[in-house]
């Protein structure tokens, strides 16, 4: 199904544009119009077409203008312009900025087929070899079947599910994943069990505590309705804080990469710390409730601010995350919530140490539990009122004390290291320590860290032919393999096959 999205200043012409595409037998889904270029890009940056269709000159922003941003932020957009205006130049602009037809009116209908029949084709194509590399990259070492490529036109139905053991994380916080265990054989042997005649697939997700999981079925999936829900159930039962969210039933594959994506979304939306739940995706409805500070809370808050009683805070706190915790606000409403108390210091004369809100972040993605998210967050919390420990190190270099931090990573780059290691460590608190480093090098300690481990596996790929890529990445500190290939591309612009490739062939030096 191909996503359109169609710009037109003339009401009558959108109108019958929108009727004549409804009423063709085209796979496609209208999914917005706009009578105004400013319209239609606000409409496009909130839910992104496969095929943008606009008029030259529309009003507030010109087509040509429009295309330029959609293609811009969105590159997989294609685009079709139609005008009445026929003169060589708008042609010309057009083709600079990739557009894919060039239509004049009055538009006859089978030009129209035509044109969406040929970019259909395109995007089609496109989707199906992007699933196909999907599942060859990343499937590689899922338990069936081997050569998945080949079976994809032969499953008619799928189903998604993607499941997250704890909370959404980021980049620099990857290494408190290496305690949490990995459930892809329990999965494999629960699916075997309830779902003899099903083909499967599990590969990990975004990160290393995700799990995707992809049922194919010969007929649809409603049939297997009461089994489906006694696999969910199972799977619940025996993974800790885990929450899962099930997609609808799709007709073919060349959807699956969208409802992946789709799935996490959610996901980071309902996930609630120290809470397993399995949850059916609303294509429907909007994102969680946007919480705000209650008034009462916010008024305690700020007094024990600007009366530095860093006692009278941390009370007022706690009692405030046990309330959060009666609500069961998810993870992302959390992020807001402690993003508002933090804004509170910034009305008081207490000096905020540089990215606070970043640890505060980071404290969120790493807490599995609502008790841990109170450790954490409180330690940070102290942070403001914490005139000792700022007044000790400000005797001595700062810029020492962060050698010395880089140093340790330096000696200790293939070991498991965490904030909380480094923490421990050097005796300082997370916040704190985490300030000092990013003030001295401009870089998170983790992400450091993560550098100084491709400076190294770049080292190994190019002195030692002999070794596996996937133990360079174990020898430089990464438990995954997948996430190193990702981490050392975006680090370097290229694989780590890439990499070594053209160090044989004398295009890069080690």
């Amino acid at each position: 199904m191909i996503k359109i999205f169609i710009a037109e200043d003339e009401q009558l012409l959108l109108n019958g544009l929108i009727t004549f595409l409804n009423a063709s037998d085209l796979p496609l889904k209208i999914i917005g119009s706009a009578l105004n270029g400013q319209d239609a890009w606000q409409q496009i940056q909130k839910n992104p077409p496969d095929l943008l269709i606009t008029d030259i000159r529309m009003p507030v922003l010109t087509g040509l203008e429009l295309i330029e941003r959609a293609t811009r932020d969105y590159p997989e957009i294609m685009t079709i312009i139609i005008s009445g205006y026929s003169d060589f130049e708008y042609a010309r602009t057009s083709l600079r900025l990739n557009v894919s037809d060039y239509l004049l009116k009055p538009l006859m209908p089978d030009e129209v087929i035509r044109a969406l029949s040929d970019v259909a084709a395109v995007i089609e194509g496109r989707k199906q070899q992007e699933v196909t590399n999907y599942f060859r990259l990343a499937f590689s070492h899922s338990p069936q079947p081997p050569h998945v490529p080949a079976v994809l036109a032969a499953i008619p139905f799928y189903l998604c599910a993607y499941s997250c053991a704890g909370p959404i994380v980021t980049e620099d916080q990857l290494s408190i994943l290496e305690s949490i265990p990995q459930y892809t054989g329990q999965f494999s042997d629960l699916i075997r069990e309830l779902l003899p005649d099903a083909v499967f697939w599990i590969v990990r997700g975004k990160y290393t505590n995700e799990n995707v999981m992809i049922l194919g079925f010969p007929s649809d999936p409603s049939v297997y309705e009461d089994t489906l829900a006694k696999l969910w159930k199972r799977l619940l039962s025996f993974i800790p804080n885990n929450t899962m969210v099930i997609g609808r039933p799709l007709a073919d594959s060349q959807n699956i990469l969208e409802e992946i994506r789709r799935l996490r979304s959610s996901l980071k939306q309902h996930i609630i710390l120290g809470i397993s739940q399995t949850l059916y995706y609303d294509y429907e409805t909007s994102n969680p409730a946007y919480p705000y500070l209650p008034k009462d809370t916010e008024a305690r808050l700020s007094f024990a601010i600007s009366t530095n009683q860093q006692q009278k805070f941390a009370a007022e706190y706690a009692r405030f995350l046990q309330a959060c915790q009666g609500k069961h606000y998810s993870q992302m409403q959390m992020e807001i919530l402690l993003r508002q108390i933090l804004h509170l210091f910034k009305f008081s004369s207490t000096t905020l140490h540089t990215d606070l809100e970043l640890d505060l972040m980071q404290a969120v993605s790493s807490s599995a539990t609502f008790q841990l998210l109170l450790d954490q967050t409180s330690l940070i919390f102290q942070i403001p009122f914490q005139k000792e420990e700022t007044g000790l190190l400000s005797a001595v270099s700062t810029f020492d004390f962060a050698s010395e931090i880089k140093n340790y990573l330096e000696e200790n780059y293939n070991q498991s290291i965490s904030l909380n290691d480094l923490s421990e460590e050097f005796h300082y608190s997370v916040g704190y320590l985490c300030n000092v480093f990013r003030n001295a090098y401009h870089v998170t300690p983790l992400r450091c860290l993560n550098q100084i481990r491709i400076a190294h596996a770049k080292t190994l790929l190019s002195g030692n032919l002999d070794i596996l890529l996937k133990d360079v990445a174990s020898c430089v500190g990464f438990t995954d393999p997948l996430y190193f290939s990702r981490l050392f591309k975006k680090e370097t612009g290229m694989s780590p096959s890439e990499y070594r490739e053209k160090w044989e062939a004398g295009e890069i030096s080690g």
